[in-house]
């Protein structure tokens, strides 16, 4: 999968990257209806998620393509985007409401329109609070937390 999208990529023309920058901005643009033929367990899960989701499964498919095109695209867009994602699943997993987030960057001299801004000192804050790694938070690292190594049987005995 990372070959041709790398492919597509390297070969952007001038009309490549007025989609791109229309992407980028966000901009709806307009366009015919498409028509995909998944096989049947693909079909299937696509419907199952998207239902487990509450969402239709034309908005999961636009979701997935929009996330390929996101990191394949504009990489640098989409780290800013991993930290955003990363920040309220870290607030969802403590159960704390857009109040409670509020006021813990409050704290900081920060509102909730700066998220897209954090800083190095105010990533390190927030993943001291909450005992992650701040590469986790950042989107460089796949785990929340550093795993622990154990080397000899005596340390996990009781």
């Amino acid at each position: 999968m990372t070959t041709p999208l790398s492919r597509i990529v390297l070969e952007q023309d001038t009309e490549m990257q007025q989609w791109v920058r229309q992407f980028s901005d966000g901009k709806k643009t307009g366009g015919t209806p498409m028509a995909i033929c998944f096989r049947p367990a693909t079909r299937e899960f696509i419907t199952r998620v998207s239902r487990n989701l509450g969402i239709s499964a034309a908005k999961l498919i636009n979701m997935v393509v929009e996330g390929i095109m996101l990191h394949t695209l504009t990489p640098r867009q989409a780290t800013v985007t991993h930290m955003h994602d990363r920040f309220w699943q870290l607030m969802d997993a403590h159960r704390l409401s857009l109040t409670n987030v509020a006021t813990l960057l409050a704290d900081m001299n920060m509102g909730v329109s700066v998220l897209n801004y954090l800083t190095t000192p105010v990533i390190g804050h927030i993943t001291a609070l909450f005992s992650i790694s701040p590469d986790w938070l950042n989107g460089t690292d796949d785990h929340p937390v550093r795993p622990v190594m154990l080397t000899r049987w005596s340390e996990v005995a009781y």
